[in-house]
């Protein structure tokens, strides 16, 4: 260990120590070539049997931590390897003097949790290690790592704040160290963060810094690097650059051949993005052969969520091909697994599957029930789309049921006179001509009362902001001048007196800024949105990012309400959400504006708030959106509030 002196601050630097040479035996359960092959778990009883009759239980605990380290390299936690590492812990571990020897049984215990979806419990094991001392380079190593899958266990909760803070917390411990690369996993474990948050600019920055420092030992992070081209594969894939995608699975692949890696879970990961390519391209043949050729790695693997993942796939391709699918259940199982892991995006595919195979069966009522699950899974993502087609298929099944009844009718019953079904026809079509014509008056009536209340609202906000720039423009040209002069009269004798004349000063322009952007007509609406943004970052030690593709096309007057609406959420955002971050974000599309202000507070009942009299500033939101043409959407839960506004273009 070395150190290094910065002015009144010492920083430690831990040199990461020469790999440990093992026996011959424990170098083989070592080596990742090896974990698959079938002979594995006999040579690791065998050999961990022996040092435990022969009370060699240090020995034996190392055994238990390569095996266990291997396990979570490939995210294969099988039951036996649990069941063994409980049973030396409770016989054998006491019996060992240097507990770090035993550290592993926590971590495998915390990991082992983590895979199966039970993060407070992993975050329980995990944190029986909280008490380990930094001393060298590999109780830095440790601990840092520690955090980071503590980290994991927060995101995956939900728990925003304490992932970035557990993760902040291990990266400013492995920058202690000589290796810089392992930076690389911290940067991983931030990425999720903003990834969940759609942050996709800071969460592709944290991505590209993780590869990065991955790249300067590429060897040694191999399979880190590979993970994370992966994760950078599937992120171009949420930002539709298309063609960045396609380029990056095939030099990913190239390389992944090229270095003849033996991992069969990445390989399989790895090729599935292949196959979907191939599939969207409609390769076919080469989609199949994508397929046969990690048909025995998956096999291999044993995963339930690898397998789930295959037969999914392979339920796509026969889709392509034939319309249907031989073996619906398979996806049913995959269901299941898929539910289990939380991995809402797989099941609204393997809905969709069973969707598209009851549709094309002619089973309607199955495939309203598989379409409805469908929606059930996107609306986890916040995904709120096809509620059309769900009303579409229940027309369908219902026009398929009555037409089953009136066949059985048309069986039974003699046919009616000619004429009376003729005025029974000529009733019908008058009775809805007349619902129609009476809807269409009361549509009419509403959008005309619409458009009133909208123009009186629109009116009376115009005037509103025309006298606050009027008072505004008065305070700081007139007022604000005036104690200007007083004070250049007073300056060389009355220092007090100058001083509150600066107070004075101040506060007239906060309330001139407050009443009116004094600049807004100048310097435009994207401006002062940052400048906004800015003002409020620096007085309450928020962050706030901003994404603003705007071409200037509305005009001064909607602008202004909407940097009304943006300087009242932030607003709101600071006095009430206990939040720490938030995003603003104004996007102008051939068809409409969109404006999204979220955070990531402690959230409230909207409905209940709206109630209330004193929710004035949710008010001032919603009738400001309309005034201009739009509509605005208040969602909140425990992870935050999100505000939604579209204004259509005229």
């Amino acid at each position: 260990m070395t150190s290094c002196k910065n002015q009144t601050e010492q920083l430690y630097i831990y040199k990461e120590p020469k790999i440990e040479r093992l026996d011959a035996t424990s170098e083989w359960l070592r080596d990742e070539n090896n974990f698959f092959k079938e002979n594995y778990n006999e040579v690791l009883n065998k050999f961990y049997s022996q040092n435990i009759a022969k009370g060699n239980y240090t020995k034996a605990a190392k055994i238990l931590e390569i095996v266990a380290n291997k396990a979570n390299r490939f995210q294969s936690f099988s039951d036996d390897l649990k069941f063994k590492i409980d049973e030396f812990n409770k016989k054998y571990a006491f019996k060992i003097e240097d507990k770090k020897n035993v550290w592993f049984v926590s971590v495998f215990c915390g990991q082992y949790y983590a895979n199966k979806g039970q993060f407070e419990k992993a975050i329980e094991s995990f944190k029986q290690l909280e008490h380990v001392e930094v001393i060298d380079y590999e109780t830095c190593y440790f601990k840092a790592s520690n955090w980071m899958r503590i980290a994991w266990c927060n995101f995956n909760l939900g728990q925003q704040d304490l992932a970035i803070e557990y993760n902040l917390k291990a990266l400013e411990l492995l920058k202690q160290t000589d290796q810089k690369d392992i930076l690389g996993s911290v940067y991983f474990y931030i990425y999720p963060v903003y990834l969940a948050s759609k942050d996709y600019k800071n969460a592709e920055i944290n991505l590209n810094k993780s590869i990065a420092y991955y790249n300067l030992n590429s060897k040694k992070n191999e399979t880190n690097l590979f993970i994370c081209l992966y994760n950078k594969i599937e992120l171009l894939e949420e930002l539709n650059r298309k063609q960045e995608k396609r380029k990056l699975i095939d030099s990913v692949l190239v390389a992944f051949k090229k270095r003849k890696i033996k991992d069969p879970s990445m390989k399989v990961s790895l090729f599935l993005l292949d196959f979907s390519s191939k599939l969207d391209d409609n390769k076919l043949e080469e989609a199949t052969s994508v397929l046969s050729e990690i048909k025995s790695d998956v096999l291999l693997l044993n995963s339930d969520y690898t397998t789930a993942d295959f037969n999914k796939a392979e339920a796509l391709l026969e889709i392509k091909k034939n319309k249907s699918i031989k073996d619906p259940q398979k996806i049913v199982q995959a269901i299941a697994e898929f539910k289990e892991e939380n991995s809402y995006q797989d099941l609204i595919n393997a809905y969709n599957i069973l969707y598209q195979d009851a549709l094309w069966k002619k089973q309607y009522k199955k495939a309203l029930e598989f379409y409805s699950l469908y929606q059930e899974a996107s609306d986890s993502l916040g995904n709120e789309k096809m509620n059309n087609k769900v009303i579409e298929l229940e027309t369908r099944y219902q026009t398929q049921k009555k037409e089953q009844e009136i066949k059985i009718q048309k069986e039974t019953i003699s046919k009616k006179n000619v004429a009376i079904g003729s005025l029974i026809s000529a009733f019908i079509v008058l009775f809805l001509g007349a619902i129609i014509y009476f809807l269409k008056q009361k549509q009419k009536k509403l959008k005309a009362e619409k458009l009133q209340s909208q123009k009186f609202t629109k009116n009376l906000l115009d005037k509103t902001e025309e006298e606050r720039k009027r008072i505004a423009t008065d305070l700081h040209d007139s007022v604000s001048h005036e104690l200007l002069n007083l004070k250049s009269l007073t300056e060389q004798n009355h220092e007090e007196l100058n001083s509150k004349i600066d107070l004075i000063i101040n506060d007239i322009r906060t309330i001139s800024r407050n009443l009116h952007p004094v600049l807004f007509d100048k310097i435009g609406f994207r401006s002062s949105v940052e400048n906004l943004v800015e003002r409020m970052q620096n007085h309450h030690d928020f962050m706030i990012s901003t994404n603003i593709e705007y071409t200037d096309s509305l005009s001064k007057e909607n602008e202004l309400q909407l940097y009304r609406i943006v300087q009242e959420a932030l607003s709101n955002i600071i006095k009430y959400s206990n939040a720490f971050a938030a995003r603003v974000s104004f996007v102008e599309s051939q068809s409409k504006y969109y404006l999204e202000i979220i955070d990531n507070g402690k959230g409230f009942d909207v409905e209940e708030t709206l109630l209330k009299k004193d929710a004035f500033g949710l008010h001032n939101i919603l009738e400001r959106s309309k005034a201009i043409g739009g509509s605005a959407q208040i969602t909140s839960n425990e992870k935050g509030t999100k505000i939604e506004v579209e204004i259509q273009k005229k």
